[in-house]
C-alpha cells in the first residue's frame, strides 16, 4: 500500500496490505444502537448493479471482515453507505456548495462542487470508463484480485484521470465511509452483529464498568451491547431520516 495509508496509527488485520488508522475510528463508535440482529434491513437504494459490486469489492479489500463473519456481504459496509448518501447528507444539505472551487492544498479540506452522492456517482461512472479503456472493455469485478488492488492504489495516488475529481479525494471519501460502516452502530446498516465491535474490543452501552476501571490495557472479556430499540422504532428512525434528515425517536 502506498505512503499515504501507512501514515496514520496503524493496526493491521489479516489480508493484503490495506492497512486501515485505529485513531480515526475510534470516534465513529458513539452512535445510538439497536439490538444485536435486529437491523432494519430493505433492498437497494441507489447503486446500480455494477456500482454496487465495485464498492463490495472494494470494502473488503480495504477492511477484510472474511475472518468476522460467513455473510457473503460482509458487516454490510455497502448498506450502511447507501442509507448515508440517500439522507441529506448524501446530498449537501449540510455542507456548503456554492464555491468558489479552487484546488487548493489538501489541509483545507474538501474543495469540490460535489456533495457524497454525486461524488460517488460522478466517480464511478468515470472509474469504469477508464476502466474499460485500460483493461480491453473488462469492468472491475472481472478483473484479477491483484489488477483490482492495484486500481485502488492507483486511485489513492492520484494516478487515475477522473476529470475534476482527484482520483485520491474519491480514495479517501470511500475508505473512510468503509470503517464507518465497520465500525458504526448497526442501526445506521453496517457492523452486522457488532462483529467491527467485538474486533476492536468496544464494549458498547453497558450499564457499568466499576470492576474494569483500573485494569488498564486488560482484554475485555464480554460481547458488546447496543442501546435496544424496538424493529418498530428503527422503521420510524428511517422515515424519520427519509422525511428530513432528523434523528429523533
Amino acid at each position: 500500500m502506498s505512503q499515504h495509508l501507512l501514515s496514520d496509527n496503524i493496526v493491521p488485520f489479516t489480508r493484503r496490505n490495506f492497512l486501515f488508522g485505529s485513531s480515526s475510528c475510534i470516534a465513529l463508535l458513539s452512535f445510538t444502537g439497536c439490538t444485536k440482529g435486529n437491523a432494519y434491513t430493505h433492498g437497494s437504494l441507489l447503486f446500480q448493479p455494477e456500482e454496487r459490486q465495485f464498492l463490495e469489492i472494494a470494502s473488503q479489500l480495504i477492511f477484510p471482515t472474511e475472518d468476522l463473519t460467513h455473510d457473503k456481504k460482509g458487516l454490510h459496509v455497502v448498506d450502511y453507505l447507501e442509507r448515508q448518501l440517500a439522507m441529506p447528507y448524501g446530498f449537501g444539505e449540510r455542507t456548503y456548495l456554492s464555491g468558489p472551487f479552487v484546488q487548493g492544498d489538501h489541509a483545507l479540506g474538501y474543495q469540490l462542487p460535489y456533495p457524497p452522492y454525486d461524488l460517488y456517482k460522478t466517480a464511478l461512472s468515470r472509474l469504469f470508463a477508464w476502466i474499460k479503456d485500460n483493461f480491453h472493455e473488462k469492468s472491475f469485478v472481472n478483473l484479477p484480485s491483484e489488477t483490482q488492488i492495484q486500481i485502488l492504489e492507483n486511485l489513492e495516488d492520484d494516478q487515475i484521470n477522473l476529470g475534476d475529481i482527484p482520483s485520491s479525494v474519491f480514495f479517501t471519501q470511500l475508505r473512510q465511509n468503509v470503517l464507518e460502516g465497520v465500525f458504526s452502530d448497526p442501526l445506521y446498516g453496517g457492523n452486522t452483529e457488532m462483529k467491527g465491535w467485538e474486533y476492536l474490543g468496544f464494549p458498547g452501552a453497558r450499564a457499568e464498568f466499576m470492576k474494569w476501571i483500573n485494569q488498564h490495557g486488560a482484554p475485555y472479556p464480554y460481547k458488546p451491547v447496543a442501546i435496544p430499540l424496538s424493529f418498530e422504532k428503527m422503521q420510524r428512525f428511517w422515515q424519520l431520516q427519509e422525511e428530513n434528515g432528523t434523528t429523533s425517536l
